[in-house]
């Protein structure tokens, strides 16, 4: 009878130290709210190390879906299929659809708006894969052809600090971006979408662009991903290789 006295005010003790704890973790968890609010640059930089993380998973992912196909499950290249999840019904077989779960088992993403700079064009959210392009000294560099250029995965119109924070983390130039002159891929991406996706095949190339062969872009050269500024359509541009060839 004496000791129960005791134990209800221990009881009470430990009940009242762990609402102190809340209450000040709560308060911590407010002031460093306020403090990033204050301080807009942090906040911001954050923000968009998380927006590149998701942009360089998503190839990332992409990668090691294709290789396993490739050598794994022994799919031709050629026969790789990259059919969007509402497009499965036109694969020539569920095995050589990238994003099928009964194929490569990728898991597709659009890029989110806030992430876009493309004048409020949603479609620019939408990857691009294609085989319309090469990264010099990735594979064989050579004219277009389609056993010569690489199977890479774009996203056009990407917002500038995000291109920025893409080339910090990669170790690439980001102060100061590197620049494509003279072309237009980008902008062509978007508008001739059929010309260069690769849905239901391999797509031949009808155009050769080369990243990392000019003056304004050598710091990609060699480079498996990365970010620029194509001048002539006025794009921020992220790319992965997906596949060297």
């Amino acid at each position: 009878m004496v000791m129960k006295p005791a134990r209800l005010s221990q009881s009470g003790n430990v009940l009242f130290l762990i609402l102190i704890a809340v209450a000040l973790f709560a308060a911590l968890s407010y002031a460093v709210s306020l403090s990033m609010r204050g301080t807009g640059s942090g906040a911001q930089r954050e923000e968009n190390d998380t927006s590149s993380g998701v942009i360089l998973a998503f190839g990332d992912a992409l990668k090691v879906a294709v290789q396993r196909m490739v050598t794994v499950n022994a799919i031709p290249v050629d026969d790789l299929e990259f059919n969007l999840p509402a497009d499965f019904s036109s694969c020539t077989s569920p095995s050589v659809c990238v994003f099928h779960p009964d194929g490569g088992q990728a898991l597709y993403q659009t890029a989110p708006t806030p992430m876009m700079d493309m004048g409020g064009d949603n479609s620019a959210g939408t990857w691009m894969i294609t085989a319309n392009m090469e990264v010099k000294n990735i594979g064989i560099d050579g004219a277009a052809s389609i056993n010569g250029n690489d199977i890479t995965a774009f996203l056009v119109g990407i917002r500038k600090d995000i291109c920025e924070s893409i080339n910090r983390r990669l170790g690439l130039p980001y102060a100061t971006l590197p620049q494509m002159a003279n072309q237009a891929a980008g902008a062509d991406m978007i508008t001739s979408y059929n010309s260069y996706y690769m849905d239901y095949d391999v797509v031949p190339a009808a155009e050769f662009y080369s990243i990392g062969s000019g003056a304004g872009d050598s710091a990609l050269t060699g480079q498996q991903a990365g970010c620029y500024y194509e001048s002539q359509s006025a794009n921020y541009v992220y790319y992965s290789v997906v596949y060297p060839r």
